[in-house]
């Protein structure tokens, strides 16, 4: 079941077509679908990150912390799958966590002050010294 060219299962362009027109409950087993098969990193990456940016904006935000850490564990240098976790913490109630980690996705691109924003990350509620 691969689209066209071969290169991106039908069941994965089936589910972003889903999750661009809001309906993501259709989306959600699709990317499961695709899941299950055995993709390259690229669509990996892609349903994975799918998958809990769906269950994100059905309100499952456990599950989206969940799919969306367990994506930023496999694919630790695909920005766009940290900043969804950092959403999906957001909306779970768990700001500190989501601050911290877009700042230390913005310090990688802070040049000078990437040390001093990544420290401030770390330390969001300590006091000066």
């Amino acid at each position: 079941m691969t689209g066209p060219g071969g290169g991106v299962p039908e069941a994965l362009l089936a589910a972003h077509a889903h999750s661009a027109a809001g309906r993501y409950a259709a989306a959600v087993s699709l990317y499961e679908q695709a899941l299950t098969l055995d993709l390259a990193p690229v669509p990996r990456r892609q349903a994975l990150a799918g998958l809990g940016v769906a269950h994100r904006w059905l309100g499952d935000y456990a599950d989206a912390v969940a799919i969306l850490r367990a994506g930023v564990a496999e694919f630790p240098d695909f920005a766009p799958m940290r900043a969804f976790l950092a959403v999906a913490l957001y909306s779970a109630g768990q700001a500190d966590e989501a601050v911290s980690l877009l700042l230390h996705l913005y310090a990688e691109h802070a040049g000078e002050y990437r040390d001093a924003i990544a420290r401030h990350a770390d330390h969001l509620d300590d006091p000066l010294p």
